[in-house]
């Protein structure tokens, strides 16, 4: 008689205080406020949520239980959990601080817990190591051998122009400049969706080193011909579309 299911037969409005049901509330009402991708993973990480907190009300925790689970993310592996990396326990936050956030201003909780809590820092410090001129000669030679020299050629040409994956697979042949030697990078492609890049300063345009246009000629025997295909892109409100 006390089950949620219950409650919905009799028509009796219950209020939703459960860690996992304020979760579930903040995905439902953010999803078009979120990239497609970025929403997914923030499902996966209220899966996480859920099996940590599991019926544990809102308006009973203390910060001690937000920090212990804090603890338990990026702890030692434990049965059926290994610990997570640093990053990904704190994108794990994300919803779980939104909606003890909106449970705090909805009046749903006493205290706002997030109030005072930060993400773990990073103690790793990331040190560039390019590749040396050997190095990109032995990949280069490997190309003639290799049954997808495309992708070789790709590679090579990423080595001097630094886009990331999901820009990289995006670029298209309407995006260079072959009269000025400079390309655009105005869209990436993740989850299988284009879109804008999450920040507008990352549209930006890159004028190409001998190196990387030497490569990029060698890259048009294999799609440059192909028809064009018309694809939809992802806007920077992440709902309009832009053909």
């Amino acid at each position: 008689p006390e089950s949620k299911e219950a409650h919905e037969e009799l028509g009796i409005s219950i209020n939703r205080t459960r860690v996992v049901d304020l979760v579930e509330d903040w995905l439902e009402a953010n999803e078009l406020r979120l990239a497609a991708s970025t929403y997914e993973n923030y499902v996966k990480h209220a899966r996480r949520i859920g099996d940590y907190f599991k019926d544990r009300e809102a308006k009973d925790l203390v910060k001690n239980d937000i920090l212990k689970f804090q603890k338990y993310l990026v702890g030692p592996k434990k049965k059926g959990f290994k610990g997570l990396s640093i990053k990904t326990a704190n994108e794990t936050f994300i919803p779980l601080r939104g909606a003890l956030t909106d449970a705090y201003y909805n009046s749903q909780t006493r205290h706002n817990l997030f109030e005072r809590i930060r993400n773990i820092k990073h103690t790793t410090t990331n040190i560039a190591d390019p590749f040396k001129d050997t190095e990109l000669d032995a990949l280069e030679s490997i190309a003639t051998k290799y049954h997808r020299r495309q992708d070789i050629m790709m590679i090579l040409f990423n080595c001097w122009v630094g886009m990331s994956t999901s820009e990289l697979i995006a670029l298209a042949w309407e995006d260079v400049d072959f009269v000025n030697r400079k390309i655009k990078v105005q869209r990436n492609l993740v989850g299988g969706n284009y879109k804008k890049p999450k920040n507008q300063y990352r549209e930006r345009e890159i004028f190409l080193l001998d190196p990387a246009w030497e490569y990029l000629i060698k890259l048009k025997k294999y799609t440059f011909m192909r028809p064009a295909i018309d694809v939809e892109v992802v806007g920077y409100d992440n709902i309009k579309t832009v053909h």
